[in-house]
């Protein structure tokens, strides 16, 4: 990845292009599962038959794992297409974060000649306050 403060921007830039042509998404993992119906005499109740292929889309909702079953196939492959935008979102966001931190690093630092000021010490001393009250995990 280059390394130069206006390379990063036009990266950045040209990410958040693509991120605004996103179409339609939706959250989830496409999946094949095979049942059988239990008509006697359908071909899945034969010996050695997998059953019939039924179309998913499985995901997670509050930590239950959720799955939607499609009737036609042009119903399934709209929805595949949408979880396609929705994997292909997660990783444009992962690249945007890393060039981001990245042009922050390499942003030049806006000196103050004073220092800190009173009333800034102040706040940040509240702010860190704030903070520990509300994380059990941050560091005192």
């Amino acid at each position: 990845m280059p390394n130069s403060l206006s390379t990063l921007e036009a990266t950045r830039s040209n990410l958040l292009q693509q991120i605004i042509l996103i179409g339609d998404f939706r959250p989830g993992t496409v999946s094949i599962a095979f049942r059988k119906c239990g008509k006697s005499t359908c071909h899945c109740t034969q010996p050695g038959s997998t059953g019939h292929q039924q179309f998913r889309i499985l995901r997670k909702i509050k930590k239950d794992s959720v799955s939607e079953s499609f009737s036609t196939p042009a119903a399934f492959e709209q929805a595949a297409e949408q979880v396609s935008e929705y994997h292909r979102l997660q990783r444009l966001l992962a690249e945007l974060t890393a060039v981001n931190e990245r042009i922050c690093r390499l942003r030049p630092i806006e000196t103050n000649p004073t220092g800190w000021t009173e009333q800034e010490k102040k706040r940040l001393r509240l702010f860190f306050k704030k903070l520990q009250g509300k994380s059990k995990h941050f560091a005192k």
